[in-house]
């Protein structure tokens, strides 16, 4: 073996050692536990039909046959000019970049692959000719100077298809600009849909002219850094773009976009650089998207939410988690497609937890200026916070604009930002709100000197934890007319504990999205519900808590019919229907699995709630005489646990049926049988479902076995 050819991953051997043998330590610590395991299947293109043992430690396991070391190499840039002297030749290099040691990693050569598909990351062609310079690097990743376009023979690096890592294309980070690597990552994670882009743990400084698209369905960008929502001094580790270039104005879209269905990202920080152009850096048009952990700061702009360009769907069901954006003018924009003639379309059911946002011309807009409205979008422990600018007139924290907005929601969180001489009065406008909608602030802190613009008269608070000196008095000023009576306003300036504003009056309420809550009579009441569509009417489900005194109770309402209730009055609980015998518990095609009891069931027995009381006839008895016990398997049981199911014994309904039948008696006129007709959710065919009440039989066959034991002692005394 010639001397250069020598392994860097080879044991000392023994002379009468046949075959050199790689140490299995230095091997695994080299190509990793992944990448051992895909030489053993095959991956690497020399397991076929070999031992685990040769396909990791490289022979073929035969005298004479041909000794298949991993050759060491420094960078990628030793991969050009080195063909692989057979197919399945193994090469491990250090680092992508020379002197560096990430990027690297294990490559096999495949005889096979086309030189067509270099694409400098995970096919290399080693015909493409590369310095290992960066200014060269662009060349390289587009197969420049290939010297073999129509031959074949590529080094491969192998991996599971569905993360694809910047550093495998020279993106290592704090590295000059790093747009080529970039981009030649972005296309091979978006050959295949459902495969995610990873960023290294430092910096990538790039230059975009036009926005990074991310439009294949399921795709993704995450760092691989430390997290980018805890303070890192200078970004130390984190991931993230340093983004330059881009077109001025507010009226594009940003630098970074997601356009697509099921698209995701997270743990990674942009920012712009020295010659940046971009207002906004962030922009989601994704319907069901998962997005965490992601920061922008110092842009115009922050984050926009609206329809698909690419795929034309709305912007809806998107979680965003720990999203903080610390724009200079706009902070959360959610409605405004920036594309030319694109069509408008709702943006509905996305939620945001412990996410910030600040911008001094809006914290937070929202705009729908047609149908169907924009609903449901709900704000989690979210704070918008910033300092007014230097300006006259009012800076909107939060606007909502077009008349077609509604059902917003903001549970606990903050609006923060403090009034001062010289500066913008800070305000929530409310008005573009639709002409039945609610915006519900539930346990939200609001500074008191925010200002509220709501001249509908359509805001609703409910336990809003709030600044002292705002009390009812100041909320009437500010367009919100307060609901109740003269006592609910004093029990207001007293306690400053709860808030409650909107349309309706104490008998009577109006329930919406959160019901208003009020005291009369020391009566307190406030509830949580939502209204629907039923037909060309609008119905609504409720929960109501309500308290009287030491009495506590929270009432369910469905299709404004009270059904249930859990009150708690001194040392008595107890979970109830909302209305006496009105209400059963499960249905004939809605049953409870098991019930577990500390005491038996207890039905109403009160003389003076019966009538029609005589004995049982001997004809009901002798009726029931002829119905036999069974022992039998349930079908549902057999189907889920097979000769498993256990066996039960009881009564079959259709044999008390026809027992009675047959001495002419209708069992269903004695509350010994239920028949129910449902639809069979298989062959949606109707069918019916059989019951028996139990307590009802035993005490049948209590009257027989009294009946038989009186005709006993009757018989014996004569």
């Amino acid at each position: 073996m010639p001397e250069e050819e020598k392994d860097a991953f080879l044991e000392p051997q023994e002379e009468h050692s046949p075959t050199p043998k790689i140490s299995r330590r230095k091997l695994l610590a080299a190509v990793g536990m992944t990448g051992a395991a895909l030489a053993a299947t095959g991956a690497y293109g020399v397991a076929d039909g070999r031992s685990v043992g040769a396909a990791v430690y490289g022979w073929m396991g035969g005298p004479g046959m041909p000794f298949r070391a991993v050759k060491a190499l420094g960078s990628v840039a030793e991969l050009p000019g080195f063909e692989g002297e057979y197919d399945g030749r193994q090469a491990h290099v250090v680092g992508y970049n020379p002197g560096k040691d990430v990027g690297g990693g294990l490559f096999y050569y495949d005889a096979s692959r086309p030189k067509s598909e270099h694409d400098g990351g995970t096919v290399i062609s080693w015909t493409v000719p590369w310095d290992g310079q960066q200014a060269t690097l662009a060349n390289f990743l587009s197969g420049a100077g290939e010297t073999d376009p129509n031959g074949y023979g590529c080094w491969v690096r192998p991996f599971d298809g569905r993360g694809v890592y910047a550093e495998w294309f020279g993106v290592v980070g704090d590295n000059g600009d790093e747009t080529a690597g970039l981009l030649a990552a972005k296309r091979v994670a978006e050959a295949e849909p459902n495969r995610y882009l990873y960023l290294p743990a430092r910096i990538v400084t790039v230059t975009l002219n036009e926005p990074l698209l991310f439009a294949v369905q399921s795709s993704g960008l995450f760092g691989t850094g430390a997290d980018p929502y805890i303070y890192s001094p200078n970004e130390r580790n984190v991931s993230g773009l340093r983004i330059n270039g881009g077109p001025a104005g507010e009226n594009n879209r940003a630098a970074v976009v997601f356009d697509g269905l099921g698209q995701c990202g997270g743990n990674f920080i942009l920012i712009p650089g020295e010659q940046n152009n971009w207002y906004w850096p962030l922009d989601t048009c994704v319907y069901s998207g998962d997005f965490h952990r992601i920061r922008t700061k110092r842009f115009d702009g922050g984050h926009r939410v609206y329809n698909s360009v690419t795929y034309g769907h709305e912007a809806n069901n998107n979680k965003f988690e720990m999203v903080e954006c610390y724009a200079i003018k706009k902070g959360l924009l959610l409605g405004v497609n920036p594309v030319p003639g694109a069509k408008q379309v709702a943006f509905n059911e996305n939620t945001w937890i412990s996410c910030r946002y600040r911008g001094n011309v809006h914290c937070l807009y929202m705009y729908r200026n047609s149908t169907p409205k924009a609903y449901g979008n709900v704000f989690i422990n979210c704070i918008f916070q910033e300092r007014a600018a230097p300006l006259q007139g009012d800076f909107e924290m939060f606007k909502a604009e077009g008349g077609h907005v509604e059902g917003v929601t903001f549970i606990n969180g903050r609006f923060e930002c403090v009034q001062e001489t010289g500066r913008q009065r800070p305000v929530i406008n409310l008005n573009g709100l639709s002409g039945r909608s609610l915006c519900t602030f539930i346990g939200t802190y609001i500074h008191s000197t925010i200002a509220i613009i709501d001249d509908n008269n359509i805001m609703r608070t409910l336990g809003t934890v709030q600044n002292p000196n705002w009390t009812a008095k100041v909320l009437e000023t500010n367009s919100l007319t307060a609901r109740g009576t003269s006592e609910m306003v004093n029990a207001l300036n007293s306690s400053n504990s709860i808030r409650w504003t909107g349309k309706g009056d104490v008998q009577t309420p109006t329930r919406h999205w959160v019901e208003t809550p009020y005291i009369a009579n020391g009566y307190t009441s406030a509830g949580y519900g939502g209204k629907y569509r039923k037909g060309s009417t609008w119905s609504e489900n409720v929960i109501e808590f309500l308290s009287m005194g030491g009495v506590r109770e929270t009432k369910m309402w469905v299709d404004g019919v009270p059904v249930t209730r859990t009150m708690l009055s001194g040392s008595d609980k107890f979970h109830a229907p909302a209305s006496d015998a009105d209400v059963h518990l499960g249905a004939s095609y809605a049953r409870w699995s098991d019930v577990y009891a500390a005491s038996g069931v207890i039905n109403t027995s009160d003389r003076h709630e019966k009538q029609d009381i005589q004995p049982i006839p001997d004809t009901v008895l002798d009726a029931w005489a002829s119905v036999q016990y069974r022992m039998f398997r349930f079908k549902g049981a057999v189907a889920k646990k097979g000769d498993g199911a256990r066996l039960h014994i009881g009564l079959v309904a259709q044999d008390i049926e026809e027992a009675f039948r047959r001495r002419g008696l209708d069992a269903f006129a004695y509350g010994l049988l239920c028949r129910d007709e449902v639809i069979d959710e298989k062959n949606g065919n109707l069918r019916e479902i059989w019951g028996i009440r139990p307590d009802e039989c035993q005490f049948l066959e209590s009257a027989l076995q009294r009946r038989e034991w009186n005709r006993k002692v009757k018989q014996t005394s004569e």
